[in-house]
């Protein structure tokens, strides 16, 4: 498997410099499936790095599936994306730094309509991969135009909130009020890993998603070698308490549903972190998927909501099984 760092500059319509990884598998098909893959808040575009390894690094023969490539996309809310170099020291953020889905949306928009990196993405058969808060940027990709076609979209355990339900005004207040009570800063990398090895959030994590965390989630704080969260709490907390990050996502996702053109994959934790405080926007969003001829729903006994670091390997094979069983999508491509 290769990998290729890309970056595109600000536009007029994305003000964000926008980073991507590459991917790219021993064996190539020409007319393969291209993913496109959305990380959690919080994270980093090298969180999926141990799950590519297993879903493009496939041995099977005839393939599981035809892939061509993936590409992670970088949520814009890091501060070392929108940093010239990774040692410079970004200012403090305030409450007016605020990002949303649709920020991300934007970005990955810009990125996909770019001319910078040479592909042609409205000529490729596309399937998104989003994770918790990135799935609801995914929604939010399908408001702006043009649009580009993609022939599936997988979510894992994501965080589409039904649009009415009280339920979801307590997960958002919920989520932002742990984005901003978290801790944010360390003394050194070495310390944040060997604090964060231990830590009952992170400890159960794939060790190599650990280190890359480590070294892609965090920036320098200063001169000291102190380092801080890339994503700071101002921006993941305002990302929970902004407007699209509640209605319009869980909108979008049931006139999706209703349309039943774009099959949608949803693979969930059967149990989570959250101590059922998800269950009503599990169900949600399992009825809506369910509905649809060429959807599906995987609950997975392990994992957590965190299952994409948890358990890689497992979101790799889940991930293949949503779209082999599928063989009306595989047909169309």
């Amino acid at each position: 498997m290769e990998q290729e760092y890309i970056a595109i500059d600000a536009t007029a319509s994305s003000p964000f410099r926008v980073e991507a990884l590459h991917y790219t598998p021993e064996v190539s098909y020409d007319d393969g499936i291209t993913f496109i893959l959305l990380h959690a808040m919080n994270l980093h575009k090298e969180t999926y790095h141990v799950l590519l390894k297993h879903l493009l690094g496939s041995r099977s023969s005839p393939p599981a599936l035809r892939i061509k490539d993936a590409w992670c996309i970088e949520n814009p809310t890091t501060d070392v994306v929108q940093s010239s170099t990774k040692s410079s020291y970004p200012r403090q953020n305030t409450r007016e730094d605020v990002r949303t889905s649709l920020d991300y949306a934007k970005a990955i928009h810009s990125f996909l309509g770019s001319t910078a990196h040479g592909v042609d993405f409205r000529t490729r058969k596309l399937i998104a991969i989003a994770h918790s808060g990135g799935s609801t940027s995914l929604m939010m990709l399908q408001t702006l135009e043009p649009k580009f076609p993609f022939k599936a979209f997988v979510f894992l355990d994501p965080a589409i909130l039904p649009p009415t339900l009280p339920s979801s005004k307590v997960l958002t207040t919920m989520f932002g009020g742990w984005a901003a009570s978290k801790k944010d800063t360390w003394p050194s990398r070495a310390d944040a890993f060997a604090e964060l090895s231990g830590h009952p959030a992170y400890k159960r994590w794939d060790p190599e998603l650990i280190k890359l965390f480590v070294e892609n989630a965090l920036r320098p704080l200063d001169s000291s070698g102190a380092v801080t969260l890339a994503c700071s709490k101002i921006h993941e907390s305002t990302y929970y308490d902004s407007p699209d990050a509640l209605a319009p996502p869980g909108e979008i996702y049931i006139s999706i549903a209703k349309e039943d053109a774009i099959p949608m994959h949803v693979i969930m934790a059967k149990k989570d972190e959250y101590r059922g405080k998800t269950d009503e926007m599990k169900q949600f969003q399992a009825e809506h998927a369910q509905k649809m001829k060429d959807g599906s729903v995987q609950w997975l006994d392990r994992g957590g909501h965190m299952f994409p670091q948890v358990e890689p390997v497992l979101a790799a094979r889940s991930i293949e099984k949503a779209l082999l069983g599928i063989s009306a999508v595989m047909s169309k491509l």
